[in-house]
């Protein structure tokens, strides 16, 4: 929680200004709830802050690892795990599974993961070129696409007034055959 008004203090100060304001809204009531920050209140934030970067950069050009964490979430993206992941393996820090298949099959989903997001990517620039063809049935190759408007009632946050939306539906079927 500490991180929010890091952020915001660290913003302050590459923008030179002297307050800066955090709002956060309850998402069941809509209510609004505003923290004001002085700069000069919260220095010793932002100086403890920039003091870390300062550590993590030159520990960076260094190549020197950083003092062990038990919060093993940092590992996955920390540059020197290929460093310490052999020494928590050898000392017991972590549990070693010895399947062939457990890590054959998490190879391939690394590998499919690549391709799921290329294609999340690629769908949703198929789906958005489709839309501005309009509302119907459209034959593309040996794909049929049909596109149809969903109309939704939305509560609107603070007010709770009724909203009358829509938006397009695309949806891709193969055609049987070659």
């Amino acid at each position: 929680q500490r991180n929010y008004p890091t952020q915001i203090l660290l913003y302050m100060l590459a923008t030179g200004s002297q307050h800066g304001c955090l709002i956060l809204k309850n998402k069941q009531t809509g209510w609004l709830k505003d923290i004001w920050f002085d700069f000069d209140t919260h220095i010793d934030i932002t100086s403890d802050a920039i003091k870390r970067a300062e550590r993590v950069y030159a520990a960076r050009e260094t190549k020197t690892p950083p003092e062990r964490t038990q919060d093993r979430s940092l590992c996955e993206r920390c540059d020197f795990n290929s460093i310490c992941m052999p020494d928590l393996l050898a000392n017991g820090g972590i549990s070693f599974l010895d399947s062939e298949d457990l890590a054959t099959k998490l190879q391939r989903r690394d590998e499919l993961k690549k391709l799921f997001d290329e294609y999340n990517d690629l769908d949703e620039e198929v789906k958005d070129t489709i839309k501005k063809t309009g509302v119907g049935e459209k034959a593309v190759g040996n794909f049929l696409a049909k596109v149809s408007e969903v109309h939704t009632t939305r509560k609107v946050p603070l007010t709770w007034d009724e909203q009358k939306t829509s938006y397009l539906k695309v949806q891709i079927n193969k055609l049987k055959g070659e």
